[in-house]
């Protein structure tokens, strides 16, 4: 799968390879199509070397790229692509830059329901949870790595396999090198005496530990194993540009097992490249009620908005109230979402609701303040777009996050919510908001010109309700809200 020889790399990497010769492996698309934790803590972490700094490097180790079934010498846009962390940091491909040393914080009981039925892994949850406690990593990362590469301990390698009269394991395809996974795999365990699974558990989160995730270039991430920022092109996990986000969606499944598991994600920040930690609690908000759930369970919310002439005022219900709803008044949680789209009225939101609430939250109340209203009274789109209440931002390159888009000559209202940067470039800007069609949700537009407004002929809008024309029809403006300057940017 296009791992180097010292890598892990066992039969769910082989699996991996047939379906990708099979063409059952689809190719990556530009964007993340599922949405991340709401509840979880963005790092961000100074690199001492440039983009371009850190690619020459990579380019000198001959990074490879599937084309035709075949691994091939990646280009440099390739290798840039996948290299830039801003290309790869929402839904499920933000996943790559998880941190995976330390304790989850995951009870024995919960291990054992997540190991039962896992074949000889089923009743080693014991050994898991002192293991990576031994060897400072995440006990869901182990599990989920150790079922990931043995097929939910049915592979050979975890049933055992008799090297020299022992009977040994291998529960992470470690050094079971593509194409003789087995006795390579089998004999590495023999060389370190992995004669029952807790050795085999125990060893292997050692080695784990000690080569990459707690290693001297701390590679806790699927992102630093790959990349290695701190030292591009040095101690790298594998050869494929696209191997740590294609480890992401695993990933996610592993952690999405566990409930009430705090994440914690580590974005490198290469020089020339900006963070805003104030644009990540947008995204926070924005995904309680796009990735909204309830009891643990997920619920698509929908859009309402008050009917003309009539007095059946909703579509302005926060989250919380949006919970409270459900509880009350579905007979359990798989109803839920049924509920929901029964009475929107009580649990949709439209696209003023939607934005006052994330601003907001974000601005620590000083929006409602500003037009001393109250969440169920609202605001409108057109004030929340209107040039009286902020300053027009007419170029990509001056729009910050906090922003809002004035469509459909105030009748809609979209808040941006990320601007990415390449070279100092604006070259993405991600938005969200509610509309009649797919109710809240996230967008994002590509910018070919950043001297050019939002609806420029360079830009191009992508969003599940609109055609780029569309979109680009019904764009008038994009201000920055006098209450909203200074308290996100």
């Amino acid at each position: 799968y296009g791992l180097s020889a010292d890598g892990i790399a066992g039969p769910g990497t082989l699996t991996a390879i047939e379906k990708a010769l099979k063409g059952e492996i689809k190719p990556i698309p530009p964007t993340p199509p599922i949405i991340d934790d709401k509840d979880a803590v963005n790092k961000f972490s100074k690199i001492n070397f440039t983009i371009e700094e850190a690619i020459t490097k990579q380019m000198m180790k001959n990074p490879q790229i599937q084309r035709n079934g075949k691994w091939v010498s990646a280009n440099k846009s390739e290798v840039t692509k996948y290299v830039n962390p801003t290309n790869y940091n929402s839904g499920i491909y933000k996943y790559q830059f998880l941190i995976l040393s330390g304790s989850s914080g995951i009870k024995e009981k919960d291990m054992k329901e997540y190991l039962s039925n896992k074949g000889i892994l089923d009743g080693t949850e014991k050994y898991f949870i002192d293991a990576a406690k031994e060897n400072n990593i995440s006990e869901v990362y182990l599990a989920g790595h150790a079922c990931l590469e043995t097929g939910n301990g049915t592979s050979e390698l975890a049933k055992g396999v008799v090297v020299k009269g022992v009977k040994v394991y291998n529960f992470f395809g470690i050094n079971a090198i593509d194409g003789q996974a087995v006795k390579k795999g089998s004999e590495f365990a023999y060389e370190q005496g992995w004669s029952t699974p807790e050795k085999a558990i125990y060893g292997g989160a050692k080695f784990i530990s000690k080569r990459y995730i707690n290693s001297d270039y701390k590679q806790d991430t699927l992102y630093k194993m790959r990349w290695n920022p701190s030292d591009p092109g040095k101690h790298q996990y594998a050869t494929d540009i696209a191997w740590a986000i294609n480890q992401t969606r695993d990933i996610k499944k592993m952690y999405d097992s566990f409930k009430n598991i705090k994440l914690v994600f580590d974005i490198p920040v290469y020089k020339g490249q900006s963070s805003d930690e104030n644009a990540s609690n947008l995204e926070k908000y924005i995904k309680e009620y796009t990735d909204f759930s309830c009891d643990g369970v997920k619920v698509k919310i929908p859009y309402y908005i008050t009917p003309s002439g009539t007095t059946l005022y909703g579509g302005k219900k926060t989250p919380d109230q949006i919970k409270a709803y459900l509880r009350a008044n579905a007979s359990s949680p798989s109803e839920y979402q049924e509920c929901a789209n029964k009475n929107k009225r009580y649990t949709g939101v439209d696209c003023s609701g939607f934005t006052a609430y994330v601003l907001n939250e974000t601005t620590n109340g000083r929006v409602l303040k500003y037009w001393n209203t109250t969440y169920a009274n609202g605001i409108s789109a057109a004030n929340l777009t209107s040039s009286s209440n902020g300053v027009v931002k007419s170029k990509a390159k001056d729009i910050v996050p906090g922003c809002t888009i004035r469509t459909d000559n105030g009748g809609h209202v979209i808040v941006i919510y990320k601007v990415i940067k390449n070279k100092e470039k604006v070259t993405e800007i991600h938005y969200a908001h509610s509309n009649g069609s797919k109710g809240p949700h996230e967008a994002y537009i590509m910018i070919g010109n950043e001297n050019q407004d939002l609806d420029g002929n360079e830009q191009t809008w992508y969003d599940i309700a609109y055609t780029d024309a569309k979109a680009k029809a019904l764009y008038n403006h994009t201000i920055l809200l006098n209450c909203v300057q200074n308290h996100i940017c």
